[in-house]
Formats: structure tokens, C-alpha cells, sequence
């Protein structure tokens, strides 16, 4: 009954909405699940565009602790940005777009000794390195990467995200990697060199997803246009 009755609801939205609506008069605050790495590098410059073109909307950021569609098909989630990976709870009943693709770099501090180096996977490896997983994780591509060469990293921290893996890098010896678009951000406002990794590893693919149940609603469309242009200008 309750599925029966939803779907009723989401025609009847279909309906009354329409792309033609005024956003100087609404009044909603939009929320979006994203990591450290998106917001850090987007959200200023997304809440600027809102505040021009919607004043009375307002941004709420959530961690990406979870992926779990329920916040998303609940309402209580608007969209959701970020990596999707093998295993994650995305339902195939949600709309995705993809956004952009993204090599992984290394990042060090400006007056580091690799920023002065040809990158090779013996200097890579000598130094001491920081994981960035929000579980905690202290390994991943890169260090698939290397054991199907035969080698390892000594990974002495794990940051729950990539701005604070930079933010770390950047006051220490130690190496970072983060998705290039977000480091190129970050050495905007940190003293930073990035380099190219010495080895292969897969592209990062930022998508945004969302609820059919918002698919209709001219101001989420409208929202998911701003985010999509903010990224195809890069960081």
C-alpha cells in the first residue's frame, strides 16, 4: 500500500511541477552527502552561485559516513556526491550522473625533498606515507599497485579524508595522495607539490545520485545543473 501510495504522490508531483519556477521566493535548505575532498574544493563555490541565484536556499553538508540509499529514498538526504565503488549500497533505483574523472596524484609539502626529484617507486617508497579512508583503511589502490611489483609503503597515519591528508602533508616529511582535481584545489591555500604517481592506478569517477522522487522537482534539477557545471570547471 505504501509503495502504491508513493508512487500516486510522485505523479501527482509530476504534474504540478514544472521547470518554470521562481527561485528568488524559495525558502529550503538542500542537503548533500559528499566527502571532505568535494566539499572542500566545491562547496564555498556552490553555496555562492545559491545565494545569488536562490537567496533563500541554504546548504547543508553531510559526511559521507555511509552510503546507504535509505537517507536518499527517505527525503532526508536531496543528493549525494562522490566515488562509487564495487559493493556500495547505490540501488539500481536511483538516478546517476557522472560528474568527472580524476587521476590520483601524490602530494608533499613545497620544500619537500621528493618536490626536487624525478618520482621513482624506490624515493616514493622510502618515505613515510598518510592513508585517507573514512574507515579507516590503511591501504587501497595504490598499495595493490605495488604489491603486484613485489612492494610496500610504510603507511604511518590514516586521515579520515583527503583535505586532512594534505593538511598533514603539508607540516610534514610524509606523502599524501589525493584525486588531482582536489589537490590542485588545495594548493591554492596550502603550500603543496604534486607529482605524478610512479605507477598506474585507476581514475577516480565522481558522480552525483539521486531519488526518483526528486528527479521531477525543477529546484533539485536546478541544483544538480549548478553542481555539474561547477565540476566540468574543474577545481
Amino acid at each position: 500500500m505504501r509503495d502504491k501510495v508513493d508512487a500516486l504522490a510522485q505523479e501527482m508531483r509530476k504534474v504540478f511541477m514544472t521547470d518554470q519556477v521562481d527561485l528568488s521566493t524559495v525558502e529550503r535548505t538542500m542537503v548533500l552527502r559528499t566527502n571532505d575532498g568535494f566539499a572542500g574544493a566545491w562547496a564555498a563555490r556552490l553555496a555562492q552561485r545559491v545565494a545569488q541565484e536562490a537567496p533563500g536556499i541554504s546548504l547543508r553538508f553531510l559526511p559521507r559516513a555511509d552510503k546507504h540509499v535509505a537517507g536518499l529514498r527517505d527525503g532526508l538526504i536531496d543528493l549525494e556526491v562522490g566515488a562509487l565503488h564495487e559493493g556500495d549500497d547505490t540501488s539500481e533505483e536511483l538516478h546517476t550522473q557522472l560528474l568527472f574523472r580524476t587521476p590520483f596524484v601524490g602530494v608533499v609539502r613545497a620544500d619537500h625533498p621528493l618536490a626536487r626529484k624525478k618520482i621513482s617507486l624506490a624515493n616514493f617508497t622510502a618515505w613515510p606515507h598518510i592513508s585517507a579512508s573514512r574507515h579507516g583503511h590503511n591501504s587501497g589502490p595504490i598499495d595493490d599497485a605495488l604489491e603486484a611489483r613485489g612492494l610496500q609503503r610504510k603507511v604511518r597515519l590514516v586521515a579520515p579524508g583527503f583535505q586532512s591528508a594534505m593538511v598533514m602533508a603539508a607540516s610534514s616529511d610524509m606523502v599524501a595522495a589525493a584525486p588531482e582535481l582536489f589537490a590542485r584545489w588545495a594548493m591554492q591555500h596550502l603550500r603543496l607539490h604534486i607529482f605524478r604517481l610512479p605507477l598506474a592506478t585507476p581514475e577516480v569517477e565522481v558522480s552525483q545520485s539521486w531519488h526518483p522522487r526528486r528527479h521531477a522537482d525543477p529546484v533539485h534539477k536546478w541544483l544538480r545543473g549548478l553542481v555539474r557545471e561547477l565540476c566540468s570547471d574543474g577545481a
